[in-house]
């Protein structure tokens, strides 16, 4: 009986250390691309603690998907550019507030005929291509406002501002 249990826990210990495919976290309804693991932590509080375990269902799923909060500088990229075609902007409200608010949060906006909604990443500002393309047609603005605080260099402000 003591080697079943033993088994038994060695196995939720494995399973519960591991990382979940994006194929999986996509069908769970996590995007792992811009997940951040402070979101993980707010659905444990927001999400009722029930008997049948959901709760820490979700929140272990959402662990096994999530990128940690804290990104070094040398990691960070330099430049955000949102690119889509200007007539789409009515479709996606959550992107027009972003849009609103490209100046504070650091982002670059081109219109080009034609494309969906993509968020291009750069290294260095004087790179010719991305380093990065990110589909962001379902991100809520404040999904945008978390990657960008995290993923972009901070601009230094002048003690004159």
């Amino acid at each position: 009986m003591k080697e079943v249990l033993a088994i038994f826990f060695l196995l939720i210990l494995v399973v519960s250390s591991s990382r979940l495919s994006p194929e999986d976290c996509l069908e769970f309804g996590y995007n792992p691309q811009v997940l951040l693991c402070s979101t993980c932590e707010t659905i444990a509080q927001v999400v009722p603690s029930v008997e049948n375990g959901v709760q820490s269902t979700m929140l272990t799923n959402c662990k096994q998907c999530c990128i940690e909060n804290k990104v070094s500088e040398d990691q960070k990229y330099k430049m955000a550019v949102l690119e889509m075609d200007q007539r789409y902007a009515s479709f996606y409200p959550e992107l027009q507030g972003v849009i609103k608010e490209k100046k504070k949060l650091g982002l670059t906006v081109k219109y080009k005929f034609g494309v969906s909604p993509i968020l291009l990443m750069y290294t260095n500002k004087a790179d010719a291509n991305p380093a990065d393309e990110l589909s962001v047609s379902n991100w809520s603005q404040d999904t945008f406002k978390d990657f960008l605080s995290t993923h972009i260099v901070q601009k230094k402000k002048d003690a004159s501002e």
